[in-house]
């Protein structure tokens, strides 16, 4: 499956459950998550969407960390994951 698509089934499933997200299209730092999302108790999470196979860059896996470090949950979503995976982070 390729990455668009897999971010296409995973935003249509936020919008279904009112999650407020918004696409990263054009960001000024380099390795931000695809996708910046509040959701409830207002967790901050970062989403990286990945096609078959794929794998997160140096540059993303530094990002990770650094969310992490703040209190935010990075997640990387490939067509294998699931949105319930999210809320039991």
């Amino acid at each position: 499956m390729r990455e668009s698509q897999v971010q296409r089934r995973f935003l249509e499933k936020l919008d279904d459950l009112g999650i407020y997200y918004v696409r990263v299209i054009m960001a000024s730092k380099a390795g931000c998550p695809d996708v910046i999302a509040c959701f409830p108790g207002g967790k901050f999470v970062g989403l990286e969407f990945k096609g078959s196979g794929g794998k997160l860059s140096p540059l993303q896996k530094y990002n990770f960390e650094k969310i992490i470090k703040s209190g935010g949950v990075p997640i990387m979503v490939d067509e294998q994951f699931s949105i319930e995976e999210v809320f039991n982070v």
